[in-house]
């Protein structure tokens, strides 16, 4: 009995379709942390944008906001 379920777990761990399932995964984390990283890098920039700009002539930033 325990042999039987210890080659299933195996066969089941092994098979290419469970490994397909899980590079689908991961690699689909991997996208969505890069876009929410660029995303906030993007922000980061804008944000800066923003200061320099409300540094510059405050009137002007209120007025694109």
């Amino acid at each position: 009995m325990y042999r039987r379920h210890l080659k299933r777990t195996r066969r089941r761990l092994a098979s290419p379709r469970s490994w397909r399932l899980r590079l689908v995964f991961w690699g689909s984390a991997l996208i969505i942390g890069a876009v929410a990283a660029g995303f906030a890098l993007i922000a980061h920039h804008a944000d800066g944008f923003y200061r320099q700009l409300h540094t510059s002539d405050p009137w002007l930033a209120y007025a694109l906001t």
